[in-house]
């Protein structure tokens, strides 16, 4: 039983220093979504929501 409570407290112990670690985050990046017209084809007159059409989505992290 004291071993258990022995590593209870240690990862206990790790867990508050590893949540403490990170003070500060930035999440940054661009999301690009477009609506586009189709017609004239097969299925007749479409409209979709695209991804990317000016550039390609990206995230990034810092901190």
């Amino acid at each position: 039983m004291k071993k258990m409570t022995i590593a209870a407290a240690m990862t206990a112990l790790f867990a508050a220093q590893a949540a403490h670690a990170q003070s500060s985050l930035t999440i940054y990046g661009i999301a690009d979504v477009g609506l586009v017209g189709e017609s004239g084809g097969s299925a007749g007159n479409v409209t979709r929501i695209t991804s990317g059409p000016a550039s390609s989505s990206r995230i990034g992290f810092k901190g």
